[in-house]
């Protein structure tokens, strides 16, 4: 069923009520003022949907050189789960020419895993300028025997994907001895070259990964000045989950392990940009963080204008999970200017809570999105929070730092989010109506 060409809103401080005919899973992007408060100038009241399939959902999104916003995720068509790319104009109307209504989906995933697993996405660049176009990696599985899972990475420009660019705008990358490889991020480089993060498994179910890492040119070749060939692989008994570069241009790997017989710990590699270790940071290269008001399990990083990395996600005690943020220094260690001792645990309702992902904002300030359950627990909603460059909420955004809605939605969950030209905040994700 598609959505009505005509639906009303109805907009309050509590919801959005919607009269049309949303059902099953929809991609939703929803973009907010400063303050938290839906920017009704854009879509219907300050959202716009798109129905796709039984399992759906949008993990990644930018802005690109027009201001429009590109988002990525996957999308179920007939028992097949595809990559989904969104192209939005500033206003959110449909991109002329790319897709069905701004939609196109590509059949390169052939991946019966979940549809939470990672997609990375970067806004294209040429020579430093930023062009329209963008770069999307994510699993896909090889149908081989032993079958594989590669890195794949595909590249979109205003018209679809771009045939330029690597194998008719797909290149897949192996890892030899993995059959398992999952990309987490593309890492966008000022000339246009890119490095996409993730790990690596010899066999599906594995406990024991590796890092693994690749770095392309800008037309989707392997950059060979980089590691072995344009691939890197280093020893590491956990799960990559983000990455970023510093202003340096190294690359920082997040993830978490539980080096035995320690407890679980938040992880962080340092990488110089030819794919070497950097051995100064941390012990050998790697920083092993205990996190002082629980485990934190990763799930985005960013780095901020001070090079300190940001990593957020969720503390989970006894059943309870409460969303979570540390901030760390250059060396690696806690930043103990930043909540308590280096690390914010925050408790924006019911039992089930989790950060998504995290931008830093104009005045230094930090905005994550992801979701929180209603009080009774009853479904995951929509949840948006902005904290201070000291880690405590803003009480000047939504209520008391938060914005927590289901948009009419059994269940909606903020995957991705960006900021605009004008420090507006943009978010994505998905939400299922029954």
């Amino acid at each position: 069923m598609r959505i009505c060409a005509v639906i009303a809103i109805a907009l309050s401080a509590a919801c959005v009520g919607l009269v049309g005919c949303l059902d099953g899973s929809t991609f939703i992007i929803a973009r907010y003022n400063q303050d938290g408060s839906l920017d009704e100038s854009y879509g219907f009241g300050g959202l716009t949907f798109r129905e796709v399939d039984t399992r759906a959902g949008i993990q990644a999104i930018g802005i690109d050189s027009q201001k429009q916003i590109a988002a990525a995720g996957v999308v179920q068509r007939d028992g097949i789960l595809q990559i989904g790319a969104v192209l939005r104009t500033e206003g959110g109307n449909a991109a002329s020419g790319f897709g069905d209504q701004g939609l196109l989906t590509v059949w390169i995933v052939d991946d019966p895993s979940p549809e939470s697993t990672p997609i990375g996405l970067a806004i294209s660049r040429s020579s430093g300028t930023l062009i329209t176009g963008f770069t999307v990696a994510r699993r896909v599985r090889i149908p081989t025997e032993p079958e594989e899972m590669l890195f794949g990475v595909i590249r979109f420009e205003q018209n679809g994907v771009d045939p330029a660019f690597g194998s008719g705008g797909l290149t897949l990358t192996r890892f030899p001895g993995y059959t398992r490889a999952t990309p987490v991020a593309v890492l966008m480089k000022a000339d246009g070259s890119f490095v996409v993060p993730g790990f690596a498994r010899r066999e599906e179910g594995e406990p024991e990964s590796v890092i693994a890492m690749a770095a392309y040119e800008s037309d989707g070749s392997l950059d060979h000045g980089f590691g072995d060939g344009g691939r890197v692989t280093v020893a590491f008994d956990g799960e990559v989950v983000d990455g970023v570069l510093d202003s340096a241009g190294r690359i920082l790997v997040v993830g978490h392990a539980v080096p035995q017989p320690r407890e679980p710990h938040l992880v962080i590699a340092r990488f110089h940009p030819n794919g070497t270790l950097d051995v100064e940071f941390g012990e050998d290269g790697f920083a092993f963080v205990e996190t002082p008001g629980g485990f934190l399990v990763p799930q985005a990083a960013i780095v901020d204008n001070d090079d300190r990395l940001i990593v957020g996600g969720f503390v989970r005690n006894e059943g309870v999970s409460r969303l979570g943020l540390v901030r760390l220094l250059g060396s690696g260690e806690l930043d103990a200017s930043f909540g308590d001792m280096g690390m914010v645990v925050t408790n924006a309702g019911g039992t089930r809570q989790r950060i998504h992902d995290v931008v830093v904002d104009s005045l230094e300030g930090l905005v994550v999105c992801g979701f929180a359950t209603r009080m009774d627990d009853a479904g995951e909603k929509f949840m948006i929070a902005r904290f201070t460059d000291a880690g405590a909420l803003d009480p000047s955004f939504g209520d008391g730092g938060l914005v927590i809605d289901d948009f009419g939605a059994l269940t909606a969950f903020a995957n991705a989010i960006t900021l605009d030209s004008r420090g507006k905040i943009v978010v994505a994700g998905r939400a299922f109506y029954d």
